[in-house]
């Protein structure tokens, strides 16, 4: 594959991953567990998930009520030879996050992420705020 196609796909994959991951985070919350892969395992800001249960009762009701704003994403792809096209790839994401009664924080939050079928999975996140 073209490297610069390889490059511009790897973006557009990127943001529309990205808009959809805190799009759910922010107004659908019960469904950013479908972004995860089976053996997921998240890292936010210290407290480590593997569960689907854990994980989906933490984000819903132990995190507040959030939105983001992206100010930058950096894709980085993975390729194997013997696979053509993009398999995998990492997701860096950092802005501004306003916590329901916290205030704005920075964010930064990198995704290792899977294709499957159709669809991107996360693999592994860690966040930090």
């Amino acid at each position: 594959m073209d490297p610069a196609l390889k490059e511009q796909m790897s973006y557009q994959i990127a943001e529309s991953f990205t808009k959809s991951y805190y799009g759910a985070m922010d107004k659908c919350r019960q469904k950013v567990i479908d972004f995860y892969m089976d053996g997921f395992m998240i890292d936010w800001n210290e407290e480590y998930f593997r569960e689907r249960e854990t994980a989906q009762d933490f984000l819903l009701h132990k995190t507040p009520e959030s939105e983001h704003e992206i100010t930058s994403i950096m894709p980085v792809v993975k390729t194997t030879e013997k696979v053509k096209g993009i398999t995998s790839m990492s997701v860096n994401a950092m802005g501004n996050v306003h916590y329901k009664g916290l205030g704005v924080k920075v964010f930064y939050q990198d995704f290792h992420l899977v294709k499957m079928g159709n669809d991107w999975k996360i693999y592994s996140t860690i966040l930090r705020d």
